[in-house]
């Protein structure tokens, strides 16, 4: 009998809790250097929408480009009973990297993507796109 009730005060106090909110550090300021790798270069840019309005920087004839991301809003990350991640809103996995062709977005990234990407010996990050 102890038992049962000992559980069910577990489970009451379990659902009772409800959701967390963990607000997470600002951003700080990045700067980021990806190598394109595609057929052509022309048309391609980097869309940063951290800012407002978003910047575009074009790639160079020679498929690099360096851009400044700044530091950007806090994240509130979600946890069901304060244990359970829900939702994910660390600025570091907030994509806010655009890669595009003329103007249409081709793929998405966020900061800590960018950092998985393999390097070049010059210190860009690599971006593979298909034509």
């Amino acid at each position: 009998m102890i038992r049962h009730l000992s559980f069910l005060k577990l489970l009451l106090v379990t659902l009772l809790t409800g959701c967390a909110y963990s607000l997470q550090p600002f951003s700080l300021r990045t700067e980021v250097r990806l190598q394109l790798q595609a057929a052509r270069f022309e048309g391609y840019a980097i869309r940063v929408t951290a800012t407002e309005p978003p910047s575009d920087y074009p790639f160079t004839p020679d498929g690099r480009v360096t851009f400044t991301v700044p530091p950007f809003r806090r994240g509130c990350t979600k946890y069901l009973f304060g244990v359970i991640k829900i939702a994910d809103a660390t600025p570091a996995n907030t994509g806010i990297v655009e890669l595009c062709r003329r103007q249409r977005v081709v793929h998405n990234l966020s900061l800590s993507q960018i950092a998985k990407l393999p390097e070049d010996a010059g210190g860009y990050r690599i971006v593979k796109v298909k034509d």
